[in-house]
């Protein structure tokens, strides 16, 4: 009789870990932060990273890895965070997570690391979960963003200075995002207010679709050894992005000469395109590298704002 008992109970504890497991792995990312599931569209699923699910009495919670800001989280990241909530429960039924007894989803974003409830979803009947979440809530931008802001910042009338040349304040600070942008910023794990240069541009391939290829090494400038090199694709093109971000001291302009080895590597077959983004202030140089490349665009701080605007979250 003892021994019956002692395999049921390795039974339970089994099924528990493989429950613990599989909400860790079906949050709908990978490890290294990319979209998820491509769509017909063209758009890949934007599922924000799962650090713990639950199922306690008849509430199911989960803890999404996404950081709120000072204020209280606005409508947007609440609607999407909701959505995805529901969405990843409905993995978990699929991976065979019993749902007999639920009435109610949690769903927690983090505040200065700490779990913080921000939305609860009721079940009209225990145990069946709504019908599929509003998904344009959950996915990337479904355009080419670089396709057009590669047509915008055509026009040198884009060029404007936001701020002094003696003045370089953080782009946290003098960019203006709109709500479903800095929703989903902060979906993949962007703190919005306090994010540097790095992070928006990552923030924002990952919201656009793109993805970064890690296991694709790329060589480090020559006139800005600093530099971010990254390989990054969407729907096909090769896309070479340079993050050049401004250290405190550094003259606050793009040297010509990082301009000048980038159009050396735009001219190379193994890129469709290459990018500079960067928190620092054009030469006007710029404007006639641009000219006789359509395979360069380069964003520099007058047309960070525009940049952002590409991507069509109003």
């Amino acid at each position: 009789m003892l021994i019956v008992v002692f395999i049921l109970l390795a039974v339970v504890i089994l099924a528990g870990a493989v429950y613990a497991i599989k909400a860790f792995g079906a949050s709908g990312s990978s490890a290294s932060g990319q979209p998820a599931e491509g769509t017909a569209s063209g758009a890949f699923s934007l599922r924000p990273e799962v650090t713990d699910f639950h199922v306690k009495g008849d509430t199911a919670s989960m803890v999404f890895n996404v950081p709120l800001g000072d204020s209280a989280a606005g409508q947007h990241l609440v609607d999407l965070l909701t959505a995805a909530g529901v969405e990843h429960v409905r993995d978990l039924v699929a991976d065979g997570l019993p749902l007999d007894g639920i009435t109610r989803i949690s769903v927690s974003a983090l505040r200065k690391g700490s779990p913080e409830q921000i939305a609860t979803v009721e079940l009209a009947e225990a145990g069946i979960l709504p019908g599929p979440a509003e998904t344009r809530v959950l996915q990337t931008v479904e355009h080419d963003p670089i396709a057009v802001l590669a047509t915008v910042v055509a026009d040198e009338s884009v060029a404007s200075t936001p701020a002094s040349k003696g003045t370089l304040e953080s782009v946290s600070s003098f960019l203006e995002l709109t709500g479903p942008c800095e929703a989903r910023l902060r979906a993949v794990g962007v703190d919005t207010s306090t994010m540097t240069h790095s992070d928006l541009c990552h923030g924002l391939m990952r919201i656009g679709g793109y993805v970064i290829n890690d296991a694709v090494p790329q060589p480090d400038l020559v006139s800005a050894p600093d530099a971010e090199v990254l390989s990054v694709t969407r729907g096909g093109q090769r896309i070479q992005l340079v993050i050049l971000s401004h250290a405190e001291g550094e003259y606050p302009e793009v040297d010509d000469r990082v301009l000048a080895e980038l159009a050396v590597v735009a001219a190379k077959p193994s890129v469709d395109r290459v990018m500079l983004v960067t928190d620092k202030f054009s030469p006007y140089s710029m404007y006639e590298r641009e000219k006789r490349s359509d395979a360069l665009v380069f964003v520099t701080r007058e047309r960070l704002q525009a940049f952002v605007d590409s991507f069509g979250l109003g």
